[in-house]
């Protein structure tokens, strides 16, 4: 077992002002970003606060 460790830290990738609320960005067309997908695992589990109880795969995919 190795007593030091030589191995650099990784890069920082979100040090930008501008990238706090990455979630909400547009993607390309046919994608979701990370905010719809959340909203998409909450609607399945029926967690959701703007659905009453669970929804299946074919309305979750009718709404989005």
């Amino acid at each position: 077992m190795v007593e030091r460790y030589d191995r650099p830290m990784p890069k920082l990738r979100n040090t930008k002002p501008d990238s706090g609320r990455y979630e909400e960005r547009p993607g390309s067309p046919g994608t979701l970003n990370v905010a719809q997908l959340r909203q998409i695992m909450l609607l399945y589990q029926g967690k959701a606060d703007d659905h009453e109880g669970p929804m299946n795969a074919q309305q979750v995919a009718e709404k989005f």
